[in-house]
């Protein structure tokens, strides 16, 4: 496809969903300048709620201002007649879910040095967006809401970044608005997500991030059910799962962060992402930090 979409050329419709379809796209500029990008472009339907619009415009001003390797760049908010959209960094690779899923047909999984380069890096680009602040010095109390495999990109030379960090706040208000449903993934959602019953903060990303490190190293969530209702009532409700069966050299210390990361009062668990940092410390000298499997990050597709 070459589609003409404002200032851009859409190249190939990378995904459609609910909320907005994703597309590889170019941009031109004097002198043959030519970058690529990814175009998330809202479905025209959206622009009809007028608080959306606004809250989109500044979550986007945000967003833009969250400039840091482990975190996907925002380049620009816009409308293309009815279509609102959003610009943002290509990365030449795939998500985490696409990577898991080809390495489970594999009957493999990410080796625990590897999940721990990369929680390393989740990390250091949560830290950074959780600790935040404006031009006057105020914390902007940043959440995304949506720590999930899908939205964790992982580039074909072995970077790790999250997507949408200063969007998914807005997308989510407007979520709830229309479906009464809450904004998440739910098997990644934390308890207080889940029951929206208190204000969400940092602490639920530490959450979702754990669940993450659960699945990394055994190719299984730590919350599995027939209903997506017995799934929330596990989150909520269920003993912490253990690693142990599972064959990974030094256990324990995975255990710990697990159950540091996995409580259901957030108030008991890690308290920021440094914290979590400080917890991996402890894994590396087992561990030393390496890149995630070559192998899973060749023959890919990009997405942004």
């Amino acid at each position: 496809m070459h589609e003409i979409f404002g200032p851009y050329q859409l190249i190939e419709r990378i995904a459609s969903g609910g909320m907005a379809e994703i597309f590889k796209a170019r941009t031109y500029g004097h002198s043959g300048f030519e970058k690529t990008l990814v175009i998330k472009r809202l479905h025209p339907r959206y622009t009809q709620t007028p608080e959306f619009v606004e809250m989109l415009k500044e979550e986007a001003k945000i967003a833009v201002g969250l400039s840091h390797s482990n975190i996907v760049q925002i380049f620009d908010l816009g409308r293309v007649q009815e279509h609102y959209y959003i610009a943002m960094e290509y990365i030449n690779g795939r998500d985490l879910r696409q990577l898991m899923n080809q390495l489970k047909e594999q009957r493999a999984f990410i080796p625990p040095e590897a999940a721990l380069y990369m929680v390393s890096e989740l990390c250091a680009g949560l830290d950074f967006a959780h600790r935040k602040r404006d031009a006057h010095g105020r914390l902007l109390r940043l959440v995304h809401r949506d720590v999930s495999p899908h939205n964790l990109m992982i580039s074909s030379e072995g970077e790790v970044k999250i997507v949408d960090f200063g969007i998914a706040k807005s997308l989510g208000d407007l979520h709830k608005t229309r479906t009464g449903q809450i904004f998440g993934t739910p098997h990644y959602m934390s308890p207080e997500q889940i029951k929206s019953s208190r204000q969400v903060d940092a602490r639920s990303d530490l959450y979702s991030l754990g669940v993450i490190i659960f699945e990394a190293l055994t190719g299984e969530l730590p919350y599995q059910a027939d209903s997506l209702f017995e799934v929330f009532e596990q989150h909520v409700r269920a003993p912490i799962p253990s690693l142990d069966g599972h064959h990974v050299k030094d256990l324990e210390l995975f255990n710990l962060l697990i159950r540091s990361l996995l409580q259901k009062d957030p108030d008991q668990r890690l308290q920021s992402a440094a914290e979590v940092t400080e917890v991996l410390r402890g894994l590396r000298e087992a561990y030393p930090l390496v890149g995630l499997p070559q192998a899973a990050l060749t023959d890919n597709q990009s997405i942004g």
